[in-house]
């Protein structure tokens, strides 16, 4: 399967062939086959240097070891409950202690929820709250 082959199949699927507007490229994207370290590889072997390093989500890089045997470890108890966690605590506990002004944190599932919610923060401690 070639990246040409796929973006052909995915512009069946989703709008404009990608599932993000930024990775559309000319004359079609590239597919990511794998990724270790700081490297990643496309369907056809090309390799690429992973500047992204998904979005700053890697920044051990890909596939870390200690990364990769903490996902296993966890895989075999539960994947995702939605449900409130013990990790959860402590991830906020260690966010806490990172940032000495942050009493309290809040974990959002987007950028734009972010945003709502430092609005409505800063809405309600200037007393400029709106029934």
């Amino acid at each position: 399967m070639t990246n040409r082959d796929l973006n052909i199949r995915a512009r069946a699927a989703l709008p404009g062939g990608v599932s993000h507007e930024l990775r559309y490229r000319d004359p079609h994207p590239v597919f990511i086959d794998r990724a270790s370290g700081a490297e990643k590889w496309d369907v056809e072997g090309h390799r690429y240097i992973d500047f992204k390093m998904g979005s700053a989500s890697q920044l051990l890089g890909h596939c870390h070891p200690t990364i990769v045997e903490a996902i296993r470890e966890q895989a075999g108890r539960s994947i995702f409950s939605a449900d409130c966690h013990e990790a959860e605590i402590e991830w906020a506990e260690w966010i806490n202690r990172l940032y000495p002004c942050a009493e309290r944190t809040r974990f959002t599932a987007s950028g734009s929820e972010a945003t709502m919610l430092a609005l409505r923060l800063g809405r309600a401690w200037s007393g400029k709250i709106t029934p």
